[in-house]
């Protein structure tokens, strides 16, 4: 079928024309058809009447070009403009009439369908419908961000507000509806799913085409604002205490107004929710900036877990983040361990992603079976959650899940003393982790710390940083978590205090002059059926956009001076108490 707005909207008479008469052609051969199945007086028809009735009732309001028009108006025309959608769904309940609430589901399915359509329709049509003034969502929320503004729609050409719809977030806002009225739609009818399995799989791909596009323009947003208020330049080494105050400043000022931050990016755009649990993480309980970083996270949930960003799919290493986030701001986390803890496998070990969870196979497009190696256990993820047990107070309600996860972390040991990761570019991410939380734990662990450090002061450059080993570039990111750790303890930094210190004057050299730190490509993207990229050695190759087998890392530098913040907080404090400087 023609889109209604084609046939009731401007066009030259000539095309007008030409689709009535197409129209009307469908539309007699459409009656006899279903004329054959359900003659003349039947109870299909009175169906019939009130899709036509509502059909025309959108016709009549469409005329008016009004971009003042409310949600709710707006709603009952996209719904109208869509009635014959439900023409299927009439036909099998008139065959079928013990069906009423499968009818309803459906029915009320295809209304919420129609909503997200009509957003995802406008937003690919916006300018044209400028040129004919037919109504469109866009229009009606650019036109109020303009006028709160002090400013018209109709004071701009079509190329000008196109370029308004993505810099006020517009076209976000309206992806993000048109996603939930999708989700609306799968959910009305989930008790059905197994007789609606197509039309749910139909309904999923037009959600996650929709999804990756809104964050990947997110991403183009975001990167387009930061190049304008991210300084490339060095400033003067001054006194750590300095660097710390500018490191603050830094964080806060690249906080959003909703409390969260963005950084790293791949192909599902830019992290929201684990980049503001991570960097949350790390700041001081008094640190302002951590009380609306919480509010942001506690408002992000999926099920009492979260994922790498408010659009894709939870995962458990996201939520450890969030999670220490909540810890760190004082806020209750027990509620949350139970789902979390279905996040351990067998091994004693977490994987990342659920091995249950539909969502990521239908937005990857995958089998289930091509997500065994996002699925498995993974090194990096145990280390963090190791790391995150062991800071909580009362632990007595998890203790055989605790002791699982250490058993697996031992095992896991490699013969150097330091454990490999999964998602990330070197073995100093896990290994950082698992030694943190080591110092933490009631059992005596002072061998395998010992070993690891050890190894870890071998392989510092000579200028006090440290080199992630697959892109051998030196890195901010780990070289302060490295200080970090070794700051994490009195002893260990009587023990390292030399090394630690050329770690804090290279980290001070590489401070921009805005406060942020030099940032790092650290996260490895392995093919999802990838189950051990290091020990294969697969090719790695650096790509923002993400993808299978690919490096990605920091654009606002938010991990690297999270990291070295804390690290210069904790290095001050043990050089202050020692020494007195």
């Amino acid at each position: 079928m023609h889109d209604k707005d084609d046939i009731s909207g401007k066009a030259s008479a000539e095309r007008e024309s030409h689709l009535l008469l197409q129209s009307h052609i469908y539309h007699e051969e459409s009656l006899k058809i279903l004329s054959k199945h359900f003659g003349k007086k039947d109870a299909f028809w009175v169906l019939w009447n009130q899709r036509n009735y509502e059909f025309l009732a959108s016709i009549l309001l469409d005329k008016e070009y009004n971009v003042q028009m409310s949600f709710d108006t707006y709603t009952r025309l996209a719904i109208n403009k869509c009635a014959f959608s439900k023409v299927g769904a009439d036909a099998y309940y008139a065959k079928n009439s013990t069906q009423t609430e499968l009818h309803r589901a459906l029915t009320q399915s295809l209304d919420y369908f129609s909503i997200a359509r009509c957003i995802q329709d406008d937003l690919e049509d916006f300018k044209k419908d400028l040129q004919y003034q037919k109504n469109n969502l866009g229009h009606i929320f650019l036109q109020a961000w303009l006028k709160s503004n002090g400013k018209k729609l109709k004071d701009y050409a079509p190329e000008v507000l196109e370029r308004y719809l993505f810099t006020s977030e517009t076209a976000e806002r309206m992806m993000t509806l048109s996603k939930s009225y999708y989700q609306r739609a799968i959910d009305e009818v989930e008790p059905y799913r197994a007789e609606l399995t197509d039309y749910i799989k139909i309904i999923d791909l037009v959600r996650n085409k929709i999804n990756f596009y809104k964050v990947n323009v997110q991403a183009y947003r975001v990167n387009k604002l930061l190049d304008k208020i991210i300084s490339t330049k060095f400033g003067i080494q001054t006194s750590i205490q300095e660097a710390i105050t500018r490191s603050k400043k830094y964080i806060e000022r690249l906080q959003g107004t909703d409390g969260s931050w963005f950084e790293v990016t791949n192909m599902q755009g830019l992290s929201n929710v684990w980049a503001t649990g991570f960097v949350a993480s790390y700041l001081e309980k008094d640190n302002p900036n951590l009380v609306k970083a919480t509010e942001f996270l506690l408002a992000n949930q999926q099920d009492h877990l979260w994922g790498y960003n408010t659009d894709w799919v939870f995962d458990f290493d996201s939520t450890t983040c969030v999670l220490f986030a909540l810890h760190n701001a004082d806020q209750p986390v027990q509620p949350y361990l139970v789902p979390w803890f279905e996040g351990q496998t067998s091994t004693g070990g977490f994987r990342t992603y659920s091995d249950t969870a539909f969502n990521l196979v239908s937005q990857l497009g995958l089998k289930k079976t091509q997500l065994n190696g996002w699925t498995s256990a993974h090194i990096c993820v145990s280390a963090l959650a190791y790391y995150f047990l062991n800071h909580l107070e009362d632990r007595s309600g998890f203790e055989p899940q605790r002791a699982a996860l250490k058993a697996y972390i031992l095992e896991n040991k490699s013969a150097k003393g330091v454990w490999q990761p999964y998602w990330w570019t070197s073995y100093l991410y896990p290994t950082c982790f698992v030694v943190q939380a080591m110092l933490r734990d009631e059992d005596d662990f002072a061998a395998e710390i010992t070993q690891a450090l050890d190894y870890i002061i071998r392989k510092q450059n000579k200028d006090g940083s440290f080199s992630c080993e697959i892109l051998k570039q030196k890195s901010v990111f780990y070289t302060a978590l490295v200080l970090d750790t070794i700051s994490a303890s009195p002893a260990l930094f009587a023990t390292y205090q030399a090394p630690a210190t050329r770690m804090k004057d290279w980290l001070l050299a590489n401070q921009y002059e805005d406060g942020g730190f030099t940032g790092s490509n650290f996260l490895v993207i392995p093919n999802p059926t990838t189950l051990n990229w290091y020990q294969s050695k697969k090719r790695l190759k650096i790509n923002k956009a993400g993808g299978g087998n690919s490096i990605t890392g920091e654009i606002a530098n938010l991990f690297s001076t999270a990291v070295s913040l804390r690290a210069l907080q904790r290095y001050n404090q043990l050089d202050t108490a020692t020494y007195g400087n």
